[in-house]
């Protein structure tokens, strides 16, 4: 190795050696006293547009949990004023009761309209002056109402909740699956009608239109070999039939045709007077398309027998007839009125729910003309206010069930912050113990680094020697 005194490569390498281990030394520090692994974009990049991503949401999440908070806290207002309102409500009842009574003269029913009226002030007052953050609740403000073009479809009536987010637009439904070849029928117990042969759901033949649910049948015997059937449906209507039983035992013929539903009763021997139940049900799917999107959701129900269906917020309610199968769908329109009150409880865009708060004046109850006076009035105020407690039994519900949803909302929420920030914290947070440990390796390093550019200078100073 050549001694050479115009440069000093062993003085310029360790000095390099040092500046990188002070480097590292300020990079250890700065992650110890921030806790953060990342502080600049220079730190890792691409982590800081991850993180910082994570970080959004988490903040979204932690304000909508707020959110949703503070929607429950306006439901349970607007519930609890609704409480007051059932009371008076069931005040007035018990006065119409009470007048509806012949004890009472006319000075007597005048005391019971009075304060009757002054409970339809104070319910009146409630609606109007209800509220939360000064906004109205309960007079209509955020009431929100859907309306059906068609007054039924596959023999059912239409409603639409307007909490659950429908859509106002043109809609086809096609019901499938549910002609006579997939329909089933079962029969109660016919012990105490049939006494001999055989009747079950194979002596049943169901019609395309036939409702679904269950049926009664009353025999009559008329004497003469010959029975009359009374049939009642799902619906409560009824329809007549004459019929025999076996081979000439009677005129008349031995299926009795119902129209929907025909009962063949060519393998019985022995028929008594009485009743028996007929069960008609079977697997549907429900096709529910979107005129303007194109988009089809398909709902299958397993072994129905009749009531309400909810296809995603579009209830159709009595019960549905029997179709043919892939038959063509029923157009129809929804539209809406009023803007309901929109939560938002999402860290992200339109992540919202809505929820309708009714109208409750005695307007719009229908309790405002009820008089007390006479006993014919107070008799009928009778039925005026149970229907009104219905009403608002109905909207008090729907609030109950609003609130318990915000509850499953928080938690759900709440849950995911806490998976959020454990994300965000792994990628941007310091491992404290690791960072001690590179600082003191980064220390030492830094110290050794000036010792050894001590050393290095002494290695010129020994070509003087040899001018000695």
């Amino acid at each position: 190795m050549a001694l050479e005194i115009n440069h000093n490569i062993s003085a310029l390498n360790a000095y390099n050696q040092h500046t990188i281990n002070q480097g590292n030394t300020s990079l250890s520090l700065r992650k110890l006293s921030s806790g953060l692994r990342i502080n600049t974009a220079a730190d890792n990049a691409a982590l800081l547009a991850i993180s910082e991503k994570l970080r959004s949401q988490t903040r979204g999440l932690s304000q909508s949990i707020s959110n949703a908070n503070n929607g429950r806290n306006l439901v349970q207002t607007a519930e609890g004023a609704l409480g007051q309102t059932h009371s008076a409500l069931q005040r007035m009842r018990e006065l119409a009761v009470q007048a509806a009574n012949g004890t009472n003269t006319p000075f007597d029913r005048q005391q019971l309209q009075g304060e009757a009226s002054q409970l339809i002030g104070e319910i009146n007052r409630i609606s109007r002056d209800t509220e939360f953050n000064t906004m109205k609740l309960l007079n209509g403000t955020f009431e929100k109402n859907f309306t059906a073009d068609a007054d039924s479809l596959y023999g059912a009536r239409v409603q639409v909740d307007p909490d659950s987010g429908f859509e106002a637009g043109d809609y086809n439904l096609r019901l499938s699956g549910a002609d006579a070849a997939t329909a089933a029928t079962s029969v109660t117990d016919n012990s105490n009608v049939v006494g001999g042969g055989s009747f079950n759901q194979s002596n049943i033949t169901v019609q395309n239109g036939a409702a679904f649910g269950a049926y009664t049948l009353r025999v009559a015997d008329n004497g003469d070999g010959t029975y009359t059937g009374t049939l009642t449906d799902p619906a409560g209507e009824s329809r007549d039939a004459a019929f025999s039983i076996g081979p000439g035992s009677g005129t008349a013929p031995t299926t009795a045709n119902f129209g929907d539903l025909s009962l063949n009763f060519s393998g019985v021997t022995s028929l008594s007077e009485g009743s028996l139940d007929i069960n008609v049900s079977g697997n549907l799917r429900f096709d529910l398309t979107n005129a303007a999107t194109g988009d089809t959701t398909a709902y299958e129900i397993n072994g129905y027998a009749g009531g309400t269906v909810d296809l995603g917020g579009l209830r159709l309610t009595g019960g549905v007839n029997a179709q043919p199968d892939n038959a063509t769908g029923e157009d129809f329109s929804v539209g809406s009125a009023g803007e309901a009150l929109t939560l938002h409880v999402g860290a992200n865009q339109s992540q919202n729910v809505q929820v309708s708060l009714s109208d409750t004046s005695s307007t719009a109850l229908g309790i405002n003309k009820i008089n007390l006076s006479t006993q014919e009035g107070a008799n009928a105020a009778i039925g005026v206010i149970d229907e009104a407690i219905g009403k608002i039994s109905t909207e008090r519900s729907r609030m109950g069930a609003v609130t318990n949803r915000m509850d499953h909302t928080i938690r759900s929420l709440s849950t995911t912050e806490e998976n959020m920030t454990a994300s965000e914290s792994r990628i941007r947070d310091a491992d404290m113990a690791k960072e001690i440990l590179d600082y003191t390796r980064n220390t030492i390093l830094a110290q050794a680094s000036i010792s050894i550019m001590a050393q290095s200078k002494l290695m010129p100073q020994s070509i003087l020697r040899l001018l000695q």
